[in-house]
């Protein structure tokens, strides 16, 4: 309604300002250059368009992939300096146009702007306060990011984007070591989802559970860990989403402890010798990995040795049955 009352509001000052009678001549100036803003703003809105069409993602990344419309965009809104007009919808889609290119510091500066305009209805700056929060995330700003998302979710209504916000909000609790908000935010997430339509909810699903999933055993909860996970491949099995444009790890090195604790999970629930020992391997090569690129002030480097050692021994115990000749019996 806020929207509708805003276009309607602008409608209004348009008709009292034509009855007020002819313009004058810096009026008819603003008038054109209002015009042009308008006429750039259909164009840049036409140029992403046309770029979201060759994307298959509906998520909040659909605009990573770098091409050609991406650049003239950029081009055209750089000539208009739209990266600080007072234009609101032509720095909304400056904002929309740097997160493109991955331009992070120009995206969260323009996007903070809307944000932070009265001007702008709030409707819009639901959806910013989601941009903006990736873009905090991906400057390492992960203080910053838990606020824009708290503001984000108080106003967002619908329960699928509602969640995904949580769920965000509770990566970034999670790389600031805050571990039990970090569960509290996944299962707030999770419960949402039951209330989103079918399609949404079986396309967030995964991603929710495994982070759900990596959060509990970084609080001591392995079993419950894996399980979690196992949940996460219900809806993808083979972990398709963990690789997808729409999914980013903070620190990036972070994406060594998710596959540990899949290939983990592969090896506890494998039906033979061969798959199980395998499945360990990859392990204790991925925990491996993990510690090698971790900082020294990563939260989690306790948690992540503790892990390493165990599925080394079971690793050790799985390559001892390996070699174990199978019992043969005499023939009668």
């Amino acid at each position: 309604m806020r929207c509708v009352v805003w276009l309607a509001t602008v409608g209004v000052l348009l008709s009292a300002s034509i009855a007020e009678g002819a313009p004058t001549r810096w009026q008819r100036m603003r008038v054109a250059s209002s015009s042009e803003e308008e006429r750039l703003i259909e164009q840049i809105q036409d140029r992403l368009l046309d770029h979201q069409k060759d994307q298959t993602s509906t998520f909040a990344e659909t605009l990573m992939a770098e091409d050609a419309q991406l650049h003239k965009a950029r081009a055209e809104l750089d000539q208009a300096q739209a990266g600080s007009t007072n234009n609101w919808k032509l720095r909304l889609l400056y904002g929309k146009v740097m997160f493109g290119l991955a331009r992070w510091e120009d995206a969260r500066a323009a996007f903070s702007w809307v944000v932070g305009s009265a001007s702008v209805p709030e409707p819009i700056k639901v959806e910013v306060y989601s941009d903006l929060a990736i873009a905090e995330a991906r400057t390492g700003n992960q203080q910053n990011e838990v606020e824009t998302y708290e503001r984000g979710i108080a106003l967002e209504p619908m329960p699928a984007a509602r969640s995904t916000m949580m769920a965000n909000q509770a990566e970034a609790f999670m790389v600031s070591g805050l571990i039990e908000r970090a569960i509290e935010g996944y299962r707030g997430a999770v419960e949402l989802l039951s209330f989103a339509d079918q399609r949404t909810a079986f396309l967030a699903s995964p991603t929710t559970y495994w982070s759900l999933g990596v959060a509990l055993d970084r609080a001591g909860d392995l079993e419950g860990a894996l399980a979690s996970i196992e949940r996460a491949r219900a809806f993808d099995p083979k972990d398709q989403m963990l690789s997808g444009s729409n999914w980013f790890f903070v620190p990036p090195y972070d994406e060594a402890y998710y596959r540990a604790l899949g290939h983990w999970l592969t090896a506890r629930r494998a039906s033979d010798i061969e798959t199980k020992v395998a499945a360990l391997e990859v392990c204790v090569i991925a925990w491996k990995r993990y510690l090698a690129a971790a900082v020294p002030t990563d939260h989690w480097l306790a948690v992540a040795r503790r892990r390493l050692a165990l599925a080394e021994k079971e690793f050790g115990a799985a390559q001892t049955v390996a070699a174990t000749p199978t019992p043969t019996h005499a023939l009668d």
